[in-house]
């Protein structure tokens, strides 16, 4: 994941819990559809959560004559890519370490470990309460008996029982009430699930917010069950008298829990004449969820099509990486000019079935020279210049450099020195996204800020595919089985059949 990715997750995050909170605030808040209430908090927090993790393809079905391509255009970010100016066997490139991805990804990290130990402590807290006090057994419910401050208060199947309060009172009998309603309906699981999102999504601050209200509609349920509608001023009287001052223990459901004004208000509309909710204000939260789905995890893809004009064929030069006395990268006994070769083979093997005549840059083990390539490409009027090669990433170990397999997945690389850049962009990124379907990629493309020979200085539209990670074992393993390579070819082959098709038409660009 770049820092990018997790930007984009965190904002998608954010919004949606925002606009659900936002439903919650104008039509549910302070209603008494206490469970209906408790169900919309938790569902709005999962969802926010996990609907920016969907990338549902949606295709765009074009009409049954000719009409306009869609494409859809994938960002450029900053790449290192590589470019071998001569034979060599030492590996390409390696990236700063503390590269920026590297520091903001760790320090958000950080942050979630520091976290992570605060809510850790918390439980050992409770834990440590626990063993010291005495304890009684009442069916499932342990109460435990201490002068800690904050008690009364639950946590899960444990009641934390103030040792000065007499259960056999009125006010202690109508406050047990209150926390065996916390335990019954299992309020504990819903604290420690949504602090664990806020730990890990601590950025998406609207979780905060619903965090706050799911703990309040808590304290309601727990309210209604200790008062069964009577001796309302009584119970309010004794929350206001108590509860000043009191030090709570995270993560548990304590008595004395603020905003008192709302808990006291929210008793009063417990009487049967106040407090009725609209039963569509709770229902048309389910259209809500729907149109979020649709607008966050479906993401709009070209269909496959088939070309307009059958007679147009597209020349495409496949250009096999290094070669020769130049092995690219080498790692655990594969080379990049091995794989490249392979794959470049098995795209002009398969290329009989698509609108594209293939021409390959080198169809041995021979060395070819980056200006050779350029030319042997120009002289013969391509259409189309893919280069094929293979990534490498390296990090300083105490043993010296070894390869990272932090780094993954397929990278797509255009140039803006070319002069069809536009075109190889939109290639680019139909190359993206169709291998995309079978394997990692990033759902962007790249590009060296000193540029690329072969992509600069090629004629027509031109993209470099580094197709995965040779540094990283499951990288390898995937581009070195002859079944994956065929997959791979022919998902180059049918973006370049896209392609040719959207040559024919008008583009409909649209940007992510």
């Amino acid at each position: 994941m770049t820092i990018a990715d997790l930007g984009l997750y965190l904002g998608k995050a954010t919004l949606l819990s925002g606009i659900f909170y936002g439903y919650f605030h104008v039509a549910l808040k302070d209603k008494q559809t206490f469970g209906w209430n408790r169900f919309y908090l938790l569902a709005a927090t999962a969802l926010s959560l996990f609907i920016p993790f969907l990338h549902i393809p949606l295709p765009i079905l074009g009409s049954k004559g000719p009409g306009p391509g869609i494409i859809h255009m994938l960002r450029i970010v900053p790449g290192n890519g590589e470019e071998v100016t001569g034979p060599t066997n030492a590996a390409p490139h390696v990236s700063e370490a503390t590269s920026w991805t590297t520091v903001l990804l760790g320090a958000y990290g950080l942050v979630v470990a520091l976290l992570l130990v605060q809510f850790f402590f918390q439980l050992v807290r409770l834990w440590t309460l626990c063993m010291r006090a005495p304890k009684k057994h009442l069916d499932d419910i342990t109460v435990i008996k201490t002068d800690a401050p904050g008690t009364p208060f639950s946590f899960f199947h444990w009641i934390y029982w103030d040792d000065h309060l007499s259960l056999e009172s009125e006010q202690g009998r109508r406050i047990f009430l209150h926390e065996l309603a916390h335990v019954r309906k299992a309020h504990s699981l819903d604290k420690v699930l949504i602090q664990l999102c806020c730990i890990f999504s601590f950025p998406v601050f609207p979780l905060y917010f619903i965090r706050r209200e799911l703990q309040l509609v808590h304290e309601y349920q727990a309210d209604h069950e200790a008062t069964g509608r009577t001796d309302i001023d009584a119970y309010a009287s004794y929350l206001l008298e108590h509860t000043l001052g009191i030090h709570q223990y995270g993560m548990t459901n304590a008595f004395h829990q603020h905003p008192l004004i709302r808990r006291i208000a929210m008793m009063h509309n417990f009487l049967p004449t106040m407090g009725k909710t609209s039963t569509w204000k709770r229902w048309m939260a389910l259209p809500l969820f729907s149109l979020a789905i649709v607008l966050f995890a479906f993401s709009l893809k070209p269909a496959p099509v088939v070309q307009k004009d059958p007679t147009r064929i597209l020349t495409v030069v496949i250009d096999a990486g290094h070669g020769g006395q130049d092995d690219g990268a080498v790692c655990a006994g594969f080379k990049e000019k091995d794989l490249a070769l392979q794959l470049a083979r098995t795209i002009a093997r398969l290329s009989s079935a698509y609108p594209v005549r293939i021409m390959l840059s080198r169809d041995s083990d021979t060395f070819v020279g980056i200006r050779d390539r350029v030319i042997f490409s120009n002289a013969r009027k391509a259409d189309l210049f893919v280069s094929l090669h293979l990534n490498y990433q390296a990090s300083l170990t105490r043993s010296g450099m070894q390869p990272d397999s932090r780094y993954y997945g397929i990278e797509t690389y255009v140039s803006d020195k070319n002069k069809s850049f536009d075109s190889s962009r939109i290639l680019g990124s139909i190359i993206e996204e169709r291998l995309g379907e079978v394997y990692q990629a990033e759902n962007q493309l790249r590009q060296r800020k000193e540029g690329v020979h072969v992509l600069s200085a090629a004629s027509c539209p031109s993209v470099l595919v580094e197709c995965g990670y040779i540094s990283n074992p499951d990288d390898r393993t995937f581009i070195s089985d002859p079944v994956n390579q065929e997959t791979i070819a022919r998902q180059i082959l049918q973006a370049i059949s896209d392609y040719s098709r959207g040559n024919e038409l008008t583009y409909n660009v649209y940007h992510t």
